[in-house]
């Protein structure tokens, strides 16, 4: 199995689409959904969502893919491991690498993956990652670079 650990804000979620319609009521660019179903149309790969969108669940994130238009299999969400210590006076953030890989070490069965994200907190797992630019979001020259990913040989 293949997958893509999917960012929304900066992946799907540009500065264009925000400047329609920001929080809760953001909508995807649509030019980044035509790359992003391209690359999912080439690769059969699923989708894990590792946004912080995830946070609100995974019928949330479902329901925002598919208003989106976006055509692919939803396989999850990545864990959220952030800690919070008992004195409760300061949170211990996790790198969505950790949590990406902690998503990985349940699914055996994703043999390849490549991530889509605006941040480049991948820890060891960062020579998956095609990063993205806000302002831009997922275009046609990143899906190219991922879908070549993808293809790459290096495997789990």
């Amino acid at each position: 199995m293949r997958a893509v650990f999917l960012d929304f804000d900066g992946g799907l979620v540009n500065r264009n689409s925000l400047m329609k319609h920001s929080g809760r009521h953001s909508v995807a660019d649509p030019p980044c959904v035509l790359a992003l179903n391209r690359f999912l149309a080439a690769t059969e790969a699923v989708i894990v969502v590792s946004s912080v969108w995830r946070m609100s669940g995974l019928d949330s994130v479902r329901y925002h893919l598919r208003k989106w238009g976006v055509e692919g299999r939803i396989l999850g969400i990545t864990p959220d491991l952030t800690r919070v210590p008992q004195d409760h006076t300061l949170w211990v953030n996790v790198e969505r690498g950790t949590e990406i890989a902690e998503f990985l070490k349940n699914h055996p069965e994703i043999e390849r993956f490549v991530i889509v994200d605006d941040d480049s907190d991948m820890g060891e797992l960062k020579h998956r990652l095609v990063q993205t630019k806000f302002e831009a979001g997922f275009t046609e020259s990143d899906a190219d670079r991922a879908i070549a990913l993808m293809e790459d040989d290096e495997k789990l």
